[in-house]
């Protein structure tokens, strides 16, 4: 297969399959053959890219041929958590197993798409080589910078004008044309001409390819993203006043359900509706809260099955927006929101399985006033062992 080290290319292509897959033998070597042939590999990322190979031939595992990119994507997804997972508790001889398993699943990717005649691994490896280089002009150049901050508001430039230099090319290689076109100065690069101006620019690609991402991490890219650009408070204050703003809006919606009337009224009732619609408790009036989901900014028949459908989807709304600023706070104070809240459900699994352990009786028999008391119990016995 000719090597191609083009990603533009590949892009544009729309990873349409080319003409004259790959087809090796259908004669089968033996499992001794198999086996020579991946451990005799130059190094072990030569054995793990042989051993792919020898897993999708005629002969391989019949599981593993019978993958493709679409069903593989979930693997991927799983081995990125479990490795992410090792890391944060600081196991590292499980970190060591999961990142090989993750990078064995790159390599069944790159291996994927060498069948299909679109590249290899060692492709991907130099256009990542190549495109990393053009994004540190600071270390591979002569720009000076005056820290992360700058780097960070760099690559973003560098990324605007790849996307330029791409669209109109289909196929032309992206990489650093010279150093000299880097300013010594980051903030002359503009009028170097390293961002092309909006006329020259496709629209907006704001949170592109970002949907994939777990929601917290994903509002907090995009609220880095959008903060290069100079969109961001100036000080944690303002942030911590704006969460306040949100909860405040939220405690509006919050009055007009009729479980949290109920609640207000009777701090000890409870009610049976998991919906949270009391159905015998007084209909709420209609809400005026503004920017509410609901344009006209009235809820139709009071107490009606459109009226609750019209509350809860204000409710999702303004909870998604408490959830945001709660993610903008995490930003400012340096603290990943995806992680700490990842931490924070670990640490509700080990309290809740002391419960467990601790009760005599199963969990659902008790009352809420005896689950409580032993949750404080497993949480203090847990904080003592710590």
């Amino acid at each position: 297969m000719q090597r191609r080290a083009s990603v533009p290319a590949i892009v544009s292509n729309k990873f349409q399959a080319v003409s004259g897959k790959m087809n090796p033998s259908d004669s089968s070597p033996s499992p001794a053959q198999k086996l020579d042939r991946v451990q005799s590999a130059s190094h072990s990322l030569q054995s793990m890219i042989e051993l792919a190979a020898v897993l999708r031939e005629p002969g391989g595992c019949d599981w593993d041929r019978k993958q493709d990119l679409k069903s593989m994507q979930p693997h991927l997804l799983e081995e990125a958590h479990e490795l992410i997972h090792a890391v944060s508790i600081g196991d590292l001889e499980n970190f060591k197993e999961e990142l090989a398993d993750l990078l064995f699943l790159v390599v069944f990717f790159a291996r994927l798409a060498e069948e299909q005649g679109w590249f290899d691994l060692y492709d991907a490896a130099a256009a990542g080589v190549e495109k990393l280089i053009f994004r540190h002009p600071h270390v591979f150049g002569d720009l000076e910078v005056s820290g992360a901050d700058q780097v960070l508001k760099n690559w973003e430039r560098l990324k605007e004008k790849e996307k330029a230099r791409s669209r109109d090319l289909d196929g032309a290689t992206i990489g650093p044309e010279s150093t000299a076109e880097q300013s010594k100065n980051p903030d002359d690069v503009d009028d170097r001409n390293l961002i092309p101006t909006r006329n020259d620019r496709s629209p907006s690609e704001f949170g592109k390819n970002t949907a994939y991402l777990p929601g917290l991490h994903r509002a907090e890219k995009l609220q880095k993203k959008a903060a290069l650009k100079g969109f961001d408070w100036t000080n944690i204050r303002d942030v911590r006043a704006k969460l306040d703003e949100e909860l405040a809006e939220l405690d509006e919606l919050l009055a007009q359900l009729p479980q949290y009337q109920s609640e207000t009224a009777n701090p000890g009732a409870r009610t049976t509706s998991k919906s949270g619609f009391d159905e015998t408790a007084k209909s709420p009036a209609a809400p005026t809260i503004s920017g509410d989901p609901v344009e006209s900014g009235e809820y139709s028949d009071p107490g009606s099955e459109e009226q609750k459908k019209q509350l809860q989807a204000a409710l999702t709304d303004e909870l998604g927006d408490v959830l945001f600023c709660v993610v903008n706070l995490a930003r400012h104070l340096h603290v990943p929101a995806e992680l700490s809240i990842h931490e924070t459900c670990e640490k509700f699994i080990r309290r809740f399985r002391e419960m467990e352990d601790m009760s005599s009786s199963d969990l659902e028999d008790l009352d809420l006033d005896e689950l409580e008391s032993l949750y404080q119990k497993a949480k203090a016995k847990l904080s003592n062992v710590s």
